[in-house]
């Protein structure tokens, strides 16, 4: 195991312990003169520069990790990929499958930019098992930040995907970026999904858009036999009330 601070050593052994000792301090100038290459190394253009970090290994792994936020890889995707909308709408209908994500080096830092330092930690897997519904939710994270409009059609193919995960970013996304209409549909669709957090996100997104017609659902939501999803249901309810005041 590498070392990462200082403080870790001094609480785990004791800043006198033998195992503290030379060989300990070592290894953290080691990782500290690592970085140090690594930041060099990143001088190259914007656009190899993830899949170049992916490559050198661990230590480049723990230092794209501490700037990465789902912002700012959005962020990147936008500059970098003019395609961008389109790939993902198809990581979300799952055209696009996690094998042939991880197994496509041209995919790898759309992949990062999605999912950050988890994605890099399901990578390890080469089949791509690992990353299985993954890049799906994720995709759907990332068309919500980016704030596409045009993808309303596959958020309700994403509310019929198996994986709960998939369908609460889905709805969750629709709340913020696609039309009412679309939020009513895909409310239709979820109001008595089998997952709690699916109907939480649901409450949430028609606390954000939806016509007179959605109030139905925050009603059914109300009496829900889980305690969050009447509370979402009911913060719902009272935030439409105050939009007609």
């Amino acid at each position: 195991m590498w070392i990462t601070n200082r403080a870790w050593i001094s609480s785990a052994h004791g800043r006198n312990s033998p195992v503290a000792s030379k060989r300990k301090r070592q290894e953290w100038y080691l990782y500290q003169s690592s970085l140090r290459r690594i930041v060099k190394r990143q001088t190259c253009a914007r656009s190899g520069r993830i899949y170049e970090c992916f490559k050198i290994g661990a230590f480049a792994r723990t230092e794209t990790q501490l700037r990465w936020t789902p912002a700012s890889g959005a962020a990147q995707l936008r500059n970098d990929f003019p395609e961008i909308l389109d790939v993902l709408c198809r990581i979300l209908t799952g055209a696009i499958t996690s094998r042939e994500l991880a197994r496509d080096p041209t995919m790898l830092p759309i992949l990062y930019s999605i999912g950050g330092n988890t994605a890099l930690n399901l990578l390890k897997d080469p089949t791509g098992t690992r990353l299985a519904h993954w890049p799906r939710s994720w995709a759907a994270r990332t068309l919500a930040i980016i704030g596409e409009t045009g993808c309303s059609s596959t958020f309700v193919k994403a509310a019929n995907d198996q994986e709960w995960r998939v369908r609460m970013q889905a709805v969750r996304a629709a709340g913020l970026v696609a039309d009412s209409m679309t939020v009513d549909r895909m409310a239709g669709l979820l109001v008595s999904d089998s997952h709690r957090r699916v109907r939480e996100a649901v409450a949430l997104s028609l606390s954000r858009k939806g016509s007179e017609l959605c109030l139905g659902h925050l009603r059914e939501l109300s009496q829900d036999a889980e305690v969050s999803v009447r509370r979402a249901a009911e913060r719902a309810i009272t935030k439409r009330q105050e939009w007609y005041l």
